[in-house]
């Protein structure tokens, strides 16, 4: 409450208004009618807007001359912190004294739930630990059954039931708690703290602020419809590892704070470390049963010998390795088993007798013949059996290296042709270490250099001779992301100052665990072809403005014929491109509307000068006549090798999208969309200029008839684009009369009826 007054206001009926619990307002009357004096007496009020607080109160009678009670007058100190201070210190005591009780994870978690319901109050409480790739409840309360039964798997699934996946084949854990479980926790969303943990003290508040955006993931919402509105999700971390979650959900709105959501976060703490160190106390346990196991059925074979050199016993799995039941072998002389092979027979006694006198051997190589006259090769290890200080016997291990050392044979096989390959190869080869350090440079990686890669020095730049970006260097890329780079180009200046141009192919060499330990690169001197390329770069050049200046002559050819129409062509050629660009087309796109902008009234060249100055209203023969002049162009332009589709995009910028153009009526799509954009860019022109037949109706008139006619006439999204790029873009037509620039100007100036 704001001030004393609003609380008489507010508060008709203290007992039932103010006391949370009804039993401690009683207690308080009795105090009040029994007592002269009030010391410590505490109690839980509730606040306006509905919040508990701890409140002690201290208060004496204040009695009249004849010693009859006229009120009672004291203080009240907020004790709020305080209690919720010692609550959670008794709360923390018992939970610890908990997790130090009992290594039975069931009754651990079991017992927790219990103290953190007695003394907080939710009214559903549970714990969820990971079990497999999912994370479903472990232990609950106070939660009805067919909501646990519809959250307990947090997968999410397809239509087909099955298990989505992420890139990386993990499962996609649905709703908040798959947000928590799998760190989807943006800390500077208000629900969100840096720890990891969702709160809120509204559910239903909650989903109609945020935006899906905001929730992070796909969201069930079943708390809500449950009728739980306040929620937390707290972490259960073992160290950096989120191994479960503590939930607690309440149909009471506003029962959480940011203070309370950090402290059970340190009780989520401490319940992540204890369930974790049962649970590697639990699996050291299943450990130490499958090592006994795996003992007791090795692979490896574990024989002993005497001082007498015969075999005392052997596993059975020397029948696997060398085809021996174990009673051939036992109880004989090793000389006489022939299973050393003969060039070994020496080191092997030798080593045997080394051993007897108390030393180990350890990992070496024996070739030896199996039953069926095999060569094997065994990795063997041994150490003395002592007794009384003395070798009594030797205890060895034998471990069949056959295929391993077939493979390293392999290996130095294929490394010694790699190294030939890389030696003589035309290309350039470098390897360079995780570190950067070159440590393979063949010769010709150092012939197109002109120095060895050892040099401590690279001058290295792109192509036309900027600083290289440290970031785009092949190893840079290669390193950074683990995965190949194709075609990079960079140059490298000679000794002699000369640069050398280089297109660089690398791949990272990975070890056995994935990790980079090199990085391979091929190397091709382009030099002459990066002289070629600018050779024809300019001979391109040379060719694209013999193209140019060939558009504007025969530009110039329909301007001598129509000098009243003179610059028609390379306005409405402006705008095209304009609107083109406005519409992102490509630049070979936009490339090809600039040309045909420039000639599309090329076919006029065959109308007669008359009809095209003529300043009446032309005849339905004369029309049709000067209809023709787009399929004349269309004749004229298409035997030219444009690199464009020049002569179509002039043959169809009379077409209109619902079929009314001509000269072949085209609907929508079938006209392209350079002609769909010049058609627009030649009407705003035309509109917008004088002509011998009626004065300029200015450009307002024109973006008028561009967007009344949009979607019937002309296309939406290029009539969108030009209405827009005189709007809202500024774009001007230049020179044209009764046009000053801005789509506002409506006045048409008085000017002699000739085409500007």
């Amino acid at each position: 409450y704001n001030s004393p007054e609003d609380l008489m206001e507010n508060v008709t009926d203290f007992v039932r208004q103010i006391y949370v619990d009804p039993d401690q307002g009683a207690e308080f009357a009795r105090l009040i009618d029994t007592e002269e004096e009030i010391r410590n007496f505490e109690y839980q009020a509730r606040r306006k807007d509905g919040s508990p607080a701890w409140v002690s109160v201290n208060a004496h009678a204040v009695r009249d001359e004849k010693g009859v009670l006229l009120y009672f007058e004291g203080m009240s100190e907020d004790v709020t912190e305080r209690k919720l201070s010692e609550s959670r210190l008794k709360l923390s005591k018992e939970i610890l004294e908990t997790l130090n009780r009992t290594n039975d994870i069931q009754k651990l978690i079991n017992d927790i739930l219990h103290l953190l319901k007695e003394h907080m109050g939710f009214e559903a409480i549970g714990i969820r630990l990971r079990e497999g790739e999912d994370y479903p409840y472990y232990v609950t309360n106070g939660f009805p059954g067919h909501f646990l039964e519809a959250e307990n798997s947090l997968f999410a699934r397809d239509v087909a039931g099955e298990i989505i996946r992420d890139s990386k084949g993990n499962p996609y854990l649905e709703g908040r708690c798959g947000n928590v479980l799998r760190g989807r926790a943006d800390s500077s969303l208000p629900f969100f703290t840096e720890s990891g943990s969702f709160w809120t003290n509204s559910t239903t508040k909650h989903l109609a602020e945020k935006s899906e955006k905001e929730y992070q993931g796909r969201i069930r919402n079943r708390c809500n419809r449950e009728g739980y509105e306040s929620l937390a999700l707290i972490p259960l971390r073992s160290d950096s590892e989120i191994i479960g979650l503590l939930q607690l959900c309440d149909t009471r709105q506003n029962l959480f704070t940011l203070d309370m959501i950090r402290f059970l976060e340190g009780i989520g703490a401490s319940i992540g470390i204890a369930v974790s160190r049962r649970r590697s106390v639990e699996a050291l346990r299943e450990s130490e049963e499958k090592y006994r196991l795996h003992f007791e059925n090795v692979t490896d074979v574990i024989f002993s010998i005497d001082q007498e050199l015969r075999l005392l016993d052997i596993t059975p799995s020397v029948g696997r390795i060398m085809g021996y039941m174990p009673e051939e072998l036992t109880g004989k002389p090793i000389g006489e088993l022939n299973v050393l092979a003969t060039d070994h027979l020496k080191e092997a006694y030798s080593d045997i007798h080394h051993a007897l006198a108390g030393n180990s051997i350890l990992a070496k190589v024996y070739e030896l013949i199996a039953k069926d006259g095999t060569r094997k090769f065994c990795e063997v290890s041994a150490a003395p059996l002592l007794h009384d200080g003395k070798a009594a016997a030797l205890i060895c291990v034998a471990r069949d290296i056959t295929e391993r050392k077939q493979a390293e044979e392999w290996l130095l096989r294929e490394r010694s042709m790699v190294d030939r390959i890389m030696r003589t190869s035309p290309a350039g080869i470098i390897v360079a270490a995780r570190d950067g350090r070159i440590v393979f440079a063949n010769k010709r990686a150092e012939e197109m250099t002109g120095r060895a890669y050892g040099s401590p020095e690279w001058p290295i730049t792109d192509f036309d001779g900027n600083p290289f970006p440290q970031e785009e260097l092949p190893f840079m890329q290669v390193v950074s992301s683990d995965n190949p780079v194709y075609g990079i180009r960079h140059a490298v200046l000679s000794p002699e100052g000369r640069r050398v141009y280089l297109s660089i192919n690398g791949a990272p060499i990975h070890d056995e665990k994935g990790n980079i330990n090199e990085v391979v690169f091929s190397i091709d001197d382009v030099t002459e072809q990066r002289r070629a390329e600018e050779e024809i770069s300019k001979t391109v050049g040379k060719l694209k403005r013999g193209i140019d200046d060939t558009i504007r002559a025969m530009a110039m050819i329909v301007e001598e014929k129509d000098p009243y129409t003179a610059g028609h062509q390379e306005r409405v050629a402006k705008l095209s491109v304009a609107i083109a660009q406005d519409l992102n087309l490509s630049e070979e796109q936009i490339s090809g509307i600039r040309m045909a902008g420039m000639i599309h009234d090329i076919g006029k060249i065959r109308a007669p000068a008359e009809i095209l100055s003529k300043p009446t209203q032309l005849s339905p023969i004369e029309l049709e006549l000067l209809k023709t002049h787009a399929e004349v162009g269309y004749r004229i332009l298409e035997p030219i090798a444009f690199p464009y589709p020049v002569a179509k995009i002039a043959y169809q910028h009379h077409e209109r999208i619902n079929g009314a153009g001509y000269p072949q009526g085209l609907k929508g799509d079938e006209i392209l969309i350079e002609a769909r954009i010049l058609a627009v860019a030649d009407v705003v022109e035309a509109m917008a200029s004088h002509r011998p037949y009626r004065p300029a109706r200015g450009i307002d008139a024109a973006l008028e008839e561009i967007e009344k006619n949009r979607g019937v006439l002309y296309d939406n999204a290029v009539a969108d684009a030009c209405l827009r790029l005189f709007r809202e873009k500024g774009f001007k037509l230049e020179n044209v009369s009764g046009y000053s620039g801005s789509c506002g100007t409506r006045r048409l100036e008085e000017r002699p009826l000739r085409r500007p």
